[in-house]
This record gives structure tokens, C-alpha cells and sequence, in this order.
């Protein structure tokens, strides 16, 4: 009887001036949970005990006894039905709580993000970067402008066929010749393709035949 007093006179004050924060409500519910299931354990044990005395009751032929064993028992059962349809709706809006937390959570990132990307268009104005773009462009010509002007040859142009054609006409007029020294001055000599006589040749030949 003393867990049955202890259970109704529990404290259930809050402070009306101040709404309860998601994490204040968490703990309560927890904390009123935990309070059931010891309740219900109470009860649980009281309705074992009981269903015992009703049994030595019968057994003892006092079956008045065991009838009032019996209704106590069915009071206690109704009770631990009681509290397990609290729990349950406790254990709903716990899970609602939890849900409307994270959904509170996911709005407030949501509300942080479009104000982000609010201030940053206003720092990007569509005008501004289509001038700054121009303005790039411009660099860009410029400095290409400027490579081509360094770039370019500097003093007389010459042509690559003209040098050459001049290259191969004077190739085709060298003649070969062999350098000697006479003296301390230099002579070029052409160079004589020697003559091949057949017969000079054929009468040498028939000279070592007969020595031999």
C-alpha cells in the first residue's frame, strides 16, 4: 500500500512561465516512464502474491478467503492494464517529440541556409559580373596582343624559298677539289679521272706471262 500512495502523490507541477524545451520534455517522459514500469513491476509481484493466497486458500477450504484473493487480484490487473495503455501513449509522444525535434532541427538548417544564400546574392550582383567578366576578356586580348607584338620578328625579313633556291645554285656550281700547300699559300687542284688504256694493259699483262 505504501508503493500505491508514493505513485499517486507524485509530483506533476510545471513552471507555466517558461515553455518546456524539447530536452526538458525528453526527460519527463522518461522520467514518468520509469516510474510506470517500476509501478507495474509492483503490481505484478501483488498479483503473483495474490494468486498464491487464493490457492492456499482453496486448498485450506476457505473459499472465502480465495474469493477476496481473487478480487484483489482482478483490481491489480486492472491497474497494470491501465498503466501499460499510459506507457504506450507516453512512449507515442515520446517518438512524436523526437520527430518534431528533428524536424524543428532540419527547418532552423533549412531557414540558416536560405538566409546564407540570401546574403550572398545580395553580394553578387548579375551586372557587376558581367562586367567583371568584360573586364577579364579584355585583359586577356590585351596580353594576347601583346605576345604577338613580342613575338615578331624584329629588322629585314627574309624569304625561305629565296635562300634556298640561292643554297642550291650554289651547290650545283661548286667543283670538287682536294686543298695542297706550296709554300705558305694554298692551291685548290682538281681532281683528274685517270685513263684506263686496254691495250697498255694487255701487253703488261702478256710481259709477266712470259717471265714466268
Amino acid at each position: 500500500e505504501q508503493h500505491l500512495g508514493q505513485f499517486h502523490t507524485m509530483p506533476l507541477s510545471f513552471n507555466r512561465k517558461t515553455e518546456p524545451t524539447p530536452a526538458d520534455a525528453r526527460n519527463r517522459l522518461a522520467e514518468i516512464a520509469s516510474t510506470l514500469d517500476k509501478r507495474q513491476t509492483f503490481l505484478q509481484k501483488k498479483i503473483d502474491d495474490e494468486t498464491e493466497l487464493a490457492k492456499r486458500s482453496m486448498k485450506s477450504g476457505k473459499q472465502k478467503d480465495a474469493l477476496l484473493h481473487l478480487k484483489r487480484k482482478k483490481i491489480f490487473e486492472k491497474e497494470v492494464e491501465n498503466l501499460s495503455g499510459t506507457r504506450f501513449t507516453l512512449d507515442q509522444q515520446l517518438l512524436t517529440l523526437e520527430s518534431a525535434t528533428s524536424s524543428q532541427a532540419a527547418f532552423e538548417a533549412l531557414q540558416w541556409g536560405a538566409r546564407a544564400l540570401e546574403a550572398l546574392n545580395k553580394k553578387m550582383d548579375p551586372e557587376k559580373a558581367a562586367i567583371l567578366m568584360e573586364q577579364i576578356q579584355d585583359s586577356l586580348d590585351r596580353q594576347a596582343e601583346f605576345s604577338n607584338i613580342l613575338g615578331g620578328s624584329i629588322g629585314t625579313v627574309y624569304d625561305d624559298e629565296e635562300l634556298l633556291a640561292e643554297l642550291e645554285l650554289g651547290m650545283a656550281e661548286e667543283v670538287p677539289a682536294i686543298p695542297t700547300k706550296v709554300g705558305l699559300t694554298t692551291q685548290v687542284v682538281p681532281v683528274v679521272e685517270p685513263q684506263y688504256d686496254e691495250e697498255e694493259e694487255f701487253k703488261k699483262l702478256e710481259a709477266q706471262m712470259l717471265a714466268v
